[in-house]
């Protein structure tokens, strides 16, 4: 129901955003059938908006489950679920930072070695990570055990590049901060 009436209020205001970005978490234990009525919720929203719909895993995710529902791709599968979206020359990449059974998030180093492949060539208008997992260290003590991992390894990949900002979720309250010298 708060998802619904959050939609039903995006679309009240009549602004029509290129992408709705959803950074994880999109199920709670990673059921099939959530994915659907995600979709089922969203996707019309989307379309009647004429928004690209984004989805980011979560540490709640399943990626088989995950892969299958959202994009057609086979119930078996353990990769990670990185993606590469084009919004009218914004590139928008979604990072899954998951780590299967675990709150923490983690990007391995082939993960990172894709992500600098992907950033060696600039986007039109420049480069937003999504990911789950915010890459700054939290000022909660007791949510340091749910942080991004080795962030510092991120950093390295996207300095100099042209990514202008991170989306990320996780925390279950609102902040923000600077990464690698971009808004997060």
């Amino acid at each position: 129901r708060t998802l619904a009436r959050a939609l039903e209020q995006l679309e009240r205001t009549g602004i029509n955003p290129g992408a709705i970005v959803v950074t994880g978490d999109l199920a709670d234990l990673g059921e099939p059938d959530a994915y659907q009525r995600l979709r089922g919720e969203l996707e019309p929203v989307a379309k009647r908006m004429g928004s690209q719909l984004i989805w980011v895993m979560g540490n709640h995710d399943e990626r088989g489950a995950y892969a299958a529902a959202l994009f057609g791709g086979d119930p078996d599968d353990v990769t990670p679920q990185d993606r590469v979206y084009d919004v009218d020359g914004l590139r928008i990449v979604a990072l899954d930072s998951s780590v299967p059974g675990y709150h923490h998030g983690e990007l391995t180093d082939e993960q990172l070695s894709w992500l600098e492949e992907v950033l060696a060539v600039p986007a039109a208008h420049g480069t937003l990570l999504a990911l789950h997992h915010p890459p700054i260290p939290t000022p909660i003590e007791i949510m340091a055990i749910i942080e991004l991992q080795d962030q510092q390894k991120l950093a390295y990949v996207i300095l100099g590049t042209d990514v202008r900002g991170s989306l990320a979720g996780h925390l279950h309250y609102s902040t923000h901060s600077t990464f690698a010298g971009v808004p997060v």
